[in-house]
């Protein structure tokens, strides 16, 4: 870090606290402001200093950070009476975290600047569980080029690598596009987990399968743990992925380009938040399929290696590895094996269905987040790499140029995805065929 810098903090949330505690560490002061005083606690008692109202925490700030939930909280935070923007000085930086709509990203931007404010939009995204916490993230920023260079120092202490994507729009474009994967694959593989389940397959089992193929994906291995031990993963609300897949949907009808898997992915979201309370954990969502097939995806005696799992006390004290790309990955304790298990002829070819199909499924996802991604102007092989570095990233891209398609496991899978109540797998893979 060259120099410490005041750091004005609004949005003291799942992301916020940790990403304060970072700068802080490093030596850089932050003044935080949230709507419950109560959530900066931490912050507080770690050297941070408590703002009433976002003009005090923009006050005297050499960049100014929103990490906030919906787009209307941030365009109060900045604009309303004692906003922010009324006292963040000239030459200063806004950086938004938040995901939101680009939109309201640039009316403010457009005040801002008209003050001397460099504007940035940064949303954040995981390279691992509980990313954020140990600074394994990636940030997509758009916006003001100086103001980015003016605050490498901080994104580096932030975030583990960050991309510049042109102007205000393409990096929410990314963040929403590679949420996209993300989301969907949490649908298919938990359809698929159901099918297994019903078909006699031990749920670990076939997990552990599953992640050592071509199916692998960051959802796949470091996610459904927290389906399996009943959590559905604390670290985020089911109402942000309903949000997150709207605006994705929002965006691919304003760039008019063709989402159909997106569409039936947005679509279940909503289904779910209206089945249940969306304040839930996000992986709620999968209880749509648990309940509606009589089946609960819980592994007995099963844990997630997180804090954000059924044991909110957990510490995670293994180290990471290091992958050949750089990136940090988590390793897991011996309960994620599975026992021994011999498969009948037919649950393998069952097994090997399921690997083909969700691989199939996250190409066909590529496909349509690569051309929203290219429809919002960002160059091809820098969406290649941001998905890389996201929490979107998969065996699949990671291996192109190597993977051959199997569409014949649509018609296999099919045949036994009959059997079940699984709507959305059914529209999911015609829609697939539709593509071909």
């Amino acid at each position: 870090m060259a120099h410490s810098q005041t750091i004005g903090f609004i949005g003291s949330g799942r992301i916020g606290r940790p990403v304060m505690q970072a700068l802080l560490k490093a030596g850089h002061k932050v003044q935080v402001y949230d709507k419950f005083q109560s959530a900066t606690d931490s912050i507080v008692s770690a050297g941070g200093t408590w703002a009433a109202t976002p003009a005090i925490a923009a006050a005297h700030c050499d960049l100014l950070v929103t990490c906030l939930a919906l787009p209307s909280h941030v365009t109060e935070c900045m604009l309303a009476e004692k906003g922010a923007l009324e006292t963040l000085p000239k030459g200063a930086v806004w950086l938004n975290m938040s995901t939101t709509d680009y939109h309201g990203t640039m009316e403010i931007a457009s005040q801002a600047k008209a003050k001397g404010v460099h504007c940035l939009e940064g949303p954040v995204s995981n390279l691992s569980h509980m990313g954020v916490d140990y600074g394994n993230s990636s940030l997509f920023c758009a916006g003001d080029k100086i103001g980015y260079d003016k605050v490498q120092d901080v994104l580096a202490v932030i975030a583990k690598i960050s991309f510049f994507t042109g102007e205000i729009g393409t990096a929410q474009a990314t963040k929403l596009l590679t949420n996209h994967l993300f989301y969907a694959a949490v649908l298919v593989t938990t359809d698929c987990l159901a099918i297994a389940s019903k078909a006699g397959i031990p749920t670990l089992w076939v997990w552990n399968q599953l992640e050592q193929s071509s199916a692998n994906s960051i959802v796949l291995a470091q996610f459904m743990p927290f389906i399996f031990d009943g959590s559905y993963d604390s670290s985020c609300a089911l109402e942000i992925g309903i949000k997150d897949l709207n605006l994705t949907v929002k965006l691919a009808k304003e760039l008019q380009v063709d989402l159909p898997l997106g569409a039936l992915v947005s679509q279940r979201y909503t289904l779910a938040g209206n089945h249940y309370d969306p304040r839930q954990n996000h992986l709620s969502v999968a209880k749509l399929t648990e309940a509606a097939n009589d089946l609960s995806l819980r592994v007995v005696g099963f844990e997630a290696a997180s804090k954000y799992g059924i044991n909110p006390d957990y510490q995670h004290n293994q180290p990471m590895t290091v992958d050949d790309l750089g990136r940090l990955c988590p390793n897991w304790p011996a309960s994620y094996q599975a026992a021994e298990f011999c498969p009948t002829a037919e649950q393998q070819e069952l097994t090997e269905t399921l690997v083909h199909f969700i691989a199939l499924s996250n190409q066909r996802l590529l496909q349509e987040a690569r051309s929203l991604g290219l429809a919002a102007g960002i160059d091809a092989d820098l969406i290649n790499e941001m998905i890389i570095w996201s929490v979107g990233t998969n065996w699949v891209i990671e291996n192109w140029s190597d993977y051959v398609p199997m569409t014949n496991a649509i018609d296999a899978l099919r045949a036994v995805a009959s059997l079940h109540d699984l709507p959305f797998l059914r529209a999911f893979m015609s829609a697939m065929q539709h593509q071909d």
